[in-house]
């Protein structure tokens, strides 16, 4: 970082000051839509973390701050409703899915969603097709959903041990769900 601060430093020195001004300005011109999404992001996340051990009152507050947070971006609203989704918040997963089929674009981003976060109605018939969905969920951030499948696939091969393997990574999932944002 120190590298980049001088290299700035020199270039912004050969350049006449009001030249300056202007490559600032315009370089803040640029990063700032994308500054904003990353912190709007950031407290969004916090927010339905926190919502999990909150009491009914306080729940409200945070999916209000969330949701308002989100306005009307399809990718913020999307990323309410994965957040609340992962952390088992019905009500809230509901009300982002919602917010995004009333903004325009949003449709577009709903099917998307929907395709990721439904589960799959057929029984696994073979234990790898178990730890393939599993994982799949996992990596799709759907930890509740993960539980669910692998919980289908243990009652159907409770001793298998590639099932047993993916039931630490899912309970290694919900323990990192359960972390504070800063430990993760």
């Amino acid at each position: 970082m120190r590298g980049l601060v001088d290299i700035v430093r020199e270039l912004l020195g050969m350049l006449p000051p009001w030249a300056a001004l202007l490559v600032v300005a315009a370089v803040l011109t640029v990063a700032a839509p994308g500054l904003r999404t990353a912190m709007r992001s950031r407290q969004i996340r916090e927010s339905v973390r926190q919502m999990v051990r909150a009491d009914p009152s306080r729940k409200a507050i945070l999916a209000d701050r969330a949701l308002g947070r989100a306005g009307g971006s399809p990718a913020l609203l999307s990323l309410v409703a994965t957040e609340a989704h992962r952390r088992q918040l019905p009500s809230l997963h509901a009300r982002a899915l919602d917010a995004l089929a009333a903004v325009p674009h949003g449709r577009v981003e709903l099917a998307r969603l929907r395709r990721t976060l439904a589960p799959e109605r057929a029984a696994p018939r073979h234990p790898l097709e178990t730890v393939v969905r599993v994982e799949q969920l996992l990596e799709a951030g759907a930890v509740a959903a993960a539980r669910a499948r692998l919980d289908e696939g243990l009652a159907e091969h409770p001793s298998d041990p590639a099932i047993q393997d993916v039931a630490a990574k899912v309970r290694a999932a919900e323990a990192a769900l359960d972390a504070p944002e800063g430990e993760r």
